[in-house]
């Protein structure tokens, strides 16, 4: 019983440590694919887009550098929702929910190959 136990908790750290690296890459895929599809003025919020990992199994991903945009001096963080999701006078132009939408379908796949794999 004691090595089956054993083979267990190998397994199960096996698993994290690989569903991990698959959080990181699909974090990197949004980064990517929202900075293939975000309009693109002066390039400021396609610039500000990367990811943070917080924690092993926690990443943060979306506008999160200091750019300033050149023409309104004001930081990418500031305007990216509003970009994204229009305001009164310009229209919505979605591409990061977009980019989550795609990058998580292929995190889906990662992880089913992962348990494939080894279980």
């Amino acid at each position: 019983m004691a090595e089956i136990r054993s083979r267990l908790k190998v397994i199960g750290d096996v698993l994290q440590s690989e569903a991990e690296q698959a959080l990181i890459q699909t974090a990197t895929d949004v980064v990517e694919i929202a900075k293939q599809l975000a309009p693109v003025d002066t390039g400021s919020l396609r610039a500000s887009y990367m990811f943070s990992l917080e924690e092993p199994d926690r990443v943060i991903v979306g506008s999160l550098a200091n750019i300033i945009n050149p023409k309104t001096k004001q930081p990418a963080t500031e305007y990216a929702a509003f970009v994204e999701y229009g305001t009164e006078n310009s229209p919505a132009q979605p591409h990061f929910i977009e980019a989550f939408i795609k990058a998580s379908n292929i995190f889906r796949v990662r992880l089913t190959e992962i348990l494939n794999k080894r279980l």
